[in-house]
């Protein structure tokens, strides 16, 4: 059986069909490039920083983050961030990562992790993200505000002066 369908209602089913199309790329491409720079199903955030006042006196310690209202705000410091491209010459002082966030589903798979320098994320020190097996991207904070190592060690209620290591 075969329906008639006038000019009009074939014009109006075929723009239909193509926001229908141009909203499923959208959401697409956003979900993987825009505003997340995480995987879903992160449900857990292990924190990791080399504490001490030097070398020979230096401990790693981790802190593990559950509490969903939690994570979603470390998730949201992170999707906040700047994405650049990596220095390719670096000057001054410019430091390695001081803290590791370990980004975990529920059942404890590691989803990525993600490096911050001991202050403010720049092109100099930029905080990194390696999703999976994949490339690390790097990022930079906004110039104001606290720094996000400085957020996370107020949310983890930990009063420490994190190792330094200078990049060469």
């Amino acid at each position: 059986m075969r329906i008639a369908v006038d000019h009009r209602m074939k014009r109006f089913l075929i723009a239909v069909g193509a926001l229908v199309a141009v909203t499923a790329l959208v959401i697409a491409l956003t979900d993987s490039r825009g505003g997340s720079r995480l995987p879903r199903g992160v449900s857990e955030i292990d924190v990791t920083a080399a504490v001490g006042h030097s070398l020979d006196q230096s401990q790693v310690r981790t802190w593990r983050i559950t509490e969903p209202a939690q994570v979603k705000r470390v998730i949201g410091w992170f999707n906040s961030l700047k994405q650049v491209e990596p220095s390719i010459s670096r000057s001054g002082r410019c430091y390695a990562d001081v803290e590791t966030f370990t980004f975990r589903s529920s059942n404890g798979s590691e989803l990525g992790t993600a490096g911050v320098p001991p202050g403010r994320a720049d092109p100099c020190s930029p905080a990194n993200i390696v999703i999976g097996r994949g490339e690390a991207s790097f990022f930079v904070e906004k110039a104001s505000g606290k720094a996000l190592i400085d957020r996370a060690k107020d949310l983890l209620g930990a009063r420490f002066q994190p190792l330094v290591p200078l990049q060469g």
